[in-house]
């Protein structure tokens, strides 16, 4: 008891509280803090389907963000008697903002609206006529439920046209809006407020609840990007990609590395010789995540599954041939264009360098270009590599 509630408090105790509120009610307390830190940075990400979804990561106990202040938050607070969820609103763009998922309208609330399409609840409503009328004409399960749901308002004594308008209505809640359009970029809102709570029994049995106000920078980001960071050693570079946006938990991502303007090589019983790179699966056990090479329909390629959402992942690279009959402009090592070929043999070579494998072509230095990408369209810029 005492163990958990000492990491209750460490965990909560990051920054400096710079104004608090506490409140009574019953047997609980409400406490409230405003920290100054740590600063959060996530992102708007434009959906290709229509609207943004928030990415980032946040501690487990951070569900939601706001663009209240720490007087108004604890007055939801008091009026909702701790019970805030779905409460918690952006009120400049009427949603409901959680990390990694997409904004749900607040008022009225709908899980199945993101207000981050339009703003134009004429625009809203006329869609969902619309995808009604059509399901009612087309789906007999949709058609069964809306005829259920005229007879019960009629039953409760509306004349017809008024229980088919509140049918049609009812009906409409359980479809999900889906318009190819956005809100401007400068409507979204660049700092919010990150919530997290935690809750424990004091020493003299009172509930104690906890709310921690972090600041939260947000930036639009638009496409599918990695960011690379290279570290180096003479046996193998690793490098750290970030995607934005974040990986979606349990779906695999398959990654491949581009050689730009490979460099040419002589290689015995090759036309054309070239020194390029790949990527693997580093030794290491990974908390977050698991990887390791995959065949599917489209080649060869590094799988990441993440057990959770994802910005940061781990790789390690290493050099090899690559032999065609034609010149190359840009080639992969894991996913060698046919006839031509790549052994991919240092993956296997207990005993490799950079400067042993180099020194084999009578090559001391080499500079790459070099650019990740993945299946699903994440590209990293292309960025250059010296080795050893």
């Amino acid at each position: 008891m005492w163990i958990l509630l000492f990491l209750l408090m460490f965990i909560c105790a990051e920054g400096k509280i710079i104004k608090k509120i506490q409140f009574d009610y019953a047997r609980s307390k409400y406490i409230i803090n405003l920290h100054d830190s740590p600063v959060y940075q996530m992102y708007w990400v434009k959906l290709d389907e229509g609207g943004y979804k928030l990415s980032g990561k946040a501690p487990d106990s951070c569900r939601f963000l706001t663009d209240m202040d720490i007087k108004e938050f604890s007055q939801l607070v008091k009026e909702n008697y701790g019970h805030i969820y779905y409460n918690v609103s952006v009120r400049s763009i009427n949603a409901v903002v959680m990390p990694n998922k997409e904004p749900m309208l607040a008022k009225p609330f709908s899980p199945n609206i993101n207000p981050t399409i339009t703003q134009d609840i004429y625009e809203i409503n006329s869609y969902l006529k619309e995808k009604v009328s059509t399901l009612i004409k087309k789906d007999p399960k949709v058609k069964e439920r809306y005829k259920r749901l005229v007879d019960a308002f009629m039953e409760s004594g509306f004349d017809r046209k008024e229980a088919e308008r509140r049918a049609l209505i009812e009906t409409s809640k359980s479809i999900k809006v889906q318009i190819k359009k956005w809100i401007p970029d400068d409507k979204l809102p660049k700092n919010l407020l990150l919530v997290c709570n935690s809750s424990y029994v004091d020493i003299t049995n009172k509930d104690i609840n906890r709310y921690d106000l972090y600041p939260v920078t947000l930036k639009v980001k638009k496409g599918k990007s990695i960011k690379v960071e290279i570290s180096k050693s003479d046996k193998f570079v690793e490098l750290t990609l970030s995607f934005f946006p974040f990986l979606k938990k349990n779906k695999a991502v398959f990654l491949d590395l581009i050689t730009e303007n490979p460099p040419s090589v002589n290689i015995k019983g090759c036309k054309n010789g070239y020194i390029g790179a790949y990527i693997y699966p580093v030794e290491e056990y990974q908390p977050d995540y698991v990887s390791s090479f995959q065949t599917i329909d489209k080649g060869f390629y590094l799988s990441v599954i993440p057990y959770e959402p994802l910005k940061d992942v781990k790789v390690r690279l290493k050099l090899d041939y690559y032999c065609s009959n034609n010149k190359k402009e840009k080639i992969s090592l894991l996913n060698p264009e046919k006839p031509d070929k790549s052994p991919l043999r240092s993956y296997i070579d207990a005993g490799y360098t950079h400067k042993k494998f180099l020194e084999r072509y009578g090559i001391e230095k080499i500079k790459l270009k070099l650019k990740v990408i993945s299946t699903d369209g994440y590209s990293s810029d292309i960025f250059s590599l010296e080795l050893p």
